[in-house]
C-alpha cells in the first residue's frame, strides 16, 4: 500500500507535491524485475486521503492480508508528534485542533491493526516529519508481542522534519536508490536488505535522524546483481569496429554463467567477447580498463593465441575477478606473432559491472 498525502487544505499547513512523486518512486522500485516485481494489481496506491478515509483504508488493507503474506505500508505526507505519540495526518487536518483518532491516524491504532492482521511480516515506511514517534509500543493491545514480524522505518525522528522537495522526499530518494546499488548488497544473501538500505539512506539524510525499529533488518528488498549478471554489454561502436580491417565486428556480453557476487564492493563475473575476423591474425589482445582510474591499467589483460582466419567468428571468455562496481572500457586488437600489437587501432566498447 502506497499513500501520498499532498493537497493539505488548512491555512498554514504546507502542501507536499513531492509526496506524489515519492509514491511513484516507490511503485517503480517495487515493480523492478530485480526487486519484488509486483504487478499493478498487487499495489494499492492512494492519494490525498482525508480523516474519513485514512485509517479505514489502511486497516482494510492490513485485514485483507493472506496468511503469512509480507505487506508494505508506505506513507508520504505530514506527521505529528504530540505528547510522545506519533500521528499521520490526513489532508483535512486542522492544526487548530489537537490530534486525536477522529482527525488523524495514531501509532497505537496502526499497530493494533497490524497485530490483528494475518500477514507474516509487515514493513511500515514513513516519509513524514516527526514520524520517529512511531516507535514500537510495548503493548500492542494483544496478548503477544508481534515486534518479531514488524519493521518500521521513519525518515525523521520525533521532533525532526523530513526534508522534502517538489520532486520527492530526500529520504525516500536515498532509500530507493540503495535498492539498485550493488554496494548495498548483503554478500551472504546476495540481496539488498532492509537494514543495509536503511544504513545507506541514513548516511545521506543524517541531519533529520531517520530511525529503524523492529527486527526485519534482513528482509530482502532487491537483487541488483541478478540483472547485472545477465545484462548485455554495450556493443562496439561502428567507428571502433570499422577502425581496422582485421577485426570486422566486435561485441561483448557479461555472462551469467555464475552469478556476480559482491564481496564488500567487489564483483566477480565473466566477459564474453565475440569477434568476426576480416583478415588473418596470429593472436588477439583483450584489455579491461576502469574508466575512472588514472593512469589506466589493464586489469585483466589477456592474449588469445590463434592463428585466427579471415571469415572466422570466435567467442573468447575473459574472467573478471575481484572488480569494483562501475564502468569499464574494453579494448580488443589484433596482434602479430607473440604480443606484437598496435599495428591497427583497437576496437573498443564499454561494460558496466554491478547494475
Amino acid at each position: 500500500m502506497l499513500i501520498g498525502n499532498a493537497a493539505y487544505r488548512a491555512p498554514g499547513v504546507k502542501r507536499l507535491p513531492g509526496a506524489l512523486a515519492d509514491v511513484d518512486a516507490m511503485r517503480r522500485a517495487l515493480q523492478r524485475s530485480d526487486s519484488w516485481a509486483l504487478d499493478d494489481d498487487r499495489i494499492k496506491a492512494s492519494k490525498d486521503l482525508d480523516a474519513a478515509n485514512l485509517e479505514p483504508t489502511v486497516t482494510a488493507f492490513l485485514a485483507g492480508a493472506a496468511e503469512g503474506e509480507t505487506l508494505l505500508v508506505y506513507f508520504a505526507g505530514h506527521g505529528l508528534d504530540q505528547r510522545g505519540e506519533g500521528f499521520l495526518l490526513p489532508v483535512d487536518y486542522d492544526p487548530a485542533r489537537p490530534a486525536d483518532p477522529r482527525n488523524a491516524l495514531p501509532a497505537a491504532r496502526l499497530f493494533q491493526a497490524i497485530a490483528r492482521s494475518k500477514a507474516g511480516r509487515v514493513l511500515v515506511i514513513l516519509d513524514a516529519g516527526r514520524a520517529g514517534a512511531f516507535s514500537l509500543p510495548e503493548d500492542l493491545g494483544v496478548e503477544h508481542d508481534h515486534s518479531e514480524r514488524i519493521g518500521v522505518v521513519t525518515a525523521a525522528s520525533a521532533g525532526s522534519d523530513a526534508a522534502e522537495t517538489p520532486r520527492g522526499g530526500v529520504f525516500t530518494k536515498a532509500l530507493v536508490g540503495a535498492w539498485t546499488d550493488p554496494a548495498a548488497v548483503d554478500p551472504e544473501r546476495e540481496a539488498v536488505t532492509l537494514g543495509l538500505a536503511f544504513n545507506r539512506a541514513q548516511g545521506r539524510t543524517y541531519a533529520q535522524r531517520p530511525r529503524l525499529f523492529g527486527r526485519l533488518d534482513t528482509l530482502p528488498l532487491a537483487w541488483p546483481l541478478r540483472g547485472a549478471a545477465e545484462a548485455p554489454a554495450v556493443m562496439a561502436s561502428e567507428e571502433a569496429a570499422a577502425s581496422g580491417t582485421t577485426l570486422a565486428r566486435v561485441k561483448g556480453t557479461v555472462l551469467g554463467t555464475r552469478p556476480l557476487t559482491a564481496l564488500g564492493r567487489r564483483i566477480d563475473g565473466t566477459l564474453e567477447v565475440e569477434i568476426a575476423f576480416g583478415q588473418d591474425t596470429e593472436s588477439v589482445r583483450i584489455g579491461v580498463y576502469a574508466v575512472d582510474k588514472a593512469p589506466p591499467a589493464a586489469r585483466p589483460e589477456v592474449f588469445a593465441p590463434g592463428p585466427w582466419k579471415g571469415g572466422q567468428v570466435q567467442r573468447l571468455r575473459v574472467p573478471l575477478k575481484d572488480h569494483e562496481p562501475g564502468e569499464y572500457r574494453v579494448e580488443v586488437e589484433p596482434c602479430r606473432a607473440g604480443t606484437a600489437c598496435g599495428h591497427e587501432p583497437a576496437s573498443t566498447f564499454r561494460i558496466r559491472l554491478g547494475g
